[in-house]
């Protein structure tokens, strides 16, 4: 590898016993791994590897990609933490409620991803409105190129070969976006969710009903443009019953812009800014 491909690995424990185990567990990795100790939880790097002295609610925001070692460090953690490296980042996104924006927020979150980003829409319905929002006449379960650079393809989560097709499009994909809609029975292992909600309190609550439900990581993004009302985000928790990750505002422009057929909303605007750390919630 080059040094444009250096990896960053970043190890994580207050316990200077486990750092010091764990560090010698990387006496043989690869001279392009920057292997970096930290009593701090890490924010930019390429896997975080967690001493099991890190508690789960010490690691938010979720790292990109999070390998947990046990106390004797005794595995093969190069083994692992390469294939970590190896994985696509995935995400799905999710809503409780109807018309809050998913579509929107994982089609903006492939858009940002480029050329290697596939947007994934499960249940298309025979008329798919999304296909007419990147200019095709139809999404299929053949990944076809866009516009805009990333490729879309649609899935039914009643199929029998659902979790197969999954699969091939996870290990073929460096970035893959579901858009799930409404929760279904669609087991997706550890990809982390995103699920979206109006700022309506009813709308909080249905939420906080699914993320019970949901044993796998998740986070929660307030969408104001769209319905909703004018509870507050301390209002909304309440009723969710755990902490919203991200608040998107309300964005004019980016209405106008899917009126438009377009997806390039400027890096510099509100809306752009508050859904840029949902790339984090990735694994890489």
């Amino acid at each position: 590898m080059t040094q444009a491909t250096q990896r960053r690995v970043a190890i994580f424990s207050r316990d200077p016993v486990m750092r010091v185990a764990l560090a010698r567990a990387f006496d043989a990795a690869p001279s392009s791994w920057d292997v970096t100790l930290h009593e701090v939880l890490p924010v930019d790097a390429d896997v975080t590897v967690a001493g099991a002295d890190i508690a789960d609610e010490e690691l938010d925001p979720p790292p990109r990609s999070l390998v947990r070692i046990g106390p004797d460090a005794d595995e093969d953690v190069i083994e692992i933490v390469r294939a970590s490296m190896s994985q696509s980042r995935a995400v799905v996104v999710a809503s409780a409620v109807g018309g809050c924006g998913v579509t929107t927020i994982a089609l903006q979150l492939a858009y940002r991803a480029g050329s290697d980003a596939l947007y994934v829409e499960v249940d298309p319905g025979p008329t798919s409105i999304t296909a007419q929002r990147l200019d095709l006449d139809r999404i299929g379960p053949v990944p076809r190129p866009t516009r805009w650079g990333f490729s879309a393809a649609s899935v039914d989560s009643s199929s029998c070969d659902v979790r197969a097709t999954m699969n091939g499009w996870l290990s073929a994909s460096p970035v893959v976006v579901i858009d799930l809609g409404r929760p279904a029975h669609l087991s997706m292992g550890d990809v982390p969710w995103i699920f979206v909600l109006p700022p309506t309190k009813l709308a909080a609550a249905a939420t906080g009903l699914a993320l019970r439900r949901h044993p796998g990581r998740c986070a929660v993004v307030t969408n104001r443009t769209g319905p909703g009302g004018e509870a507050t985000r301390r209002e909304l928790q309440v009723f969710l019953g755990c902490r919203i990750a991200v608040e998107l505002p309300q964005c004019p422009a980016l209405r106008d812009l899917e009126d438009e057929g377009e997806l390039g909303l400027p890096g510099w605007s509100r809306w752009s800014r508050r859904v840029r750390p949902l790339m984090r919630i990735w694994d890489a």
